[in-house]
């Protein structure tokens, strides 16, 4: 899994579709709508297994997916 402090939403999201070939990640198209695709994503098995976050209490992106990365890391 990509650190995402080093990249944007965009990338980090694709990443995670090569990252986790066995899940139906959902597919990010533009980084307006990250709330509504993070709420998607933590909802997939995987994810929701692990307890990732949802996106409510995060107005940036990228504190939101370092707190997915930091969920994920066990995984």
């Amino acid at each position: 899994m990509m650190l995402p402090k080093l990249t944007t939403i965009e990338l980090w999201a694709a990443s995670l579709i090569v990252d986790f070939p066995d899940s139906n990640i959902p597919i990010l198209k533009g980084a307006h709508g990250w709330k509504a695709w993070g709420n998607s994503l933590v909802q997939e098995n995987v994810f929701a297994d692990n307890h990732a976050p949802g996106t409510a209490m995060y107005d940036d992106p990228k504190k939101w997916m370092e707190s997915v990365f930091y969920t994920m890391a066990n995984f």
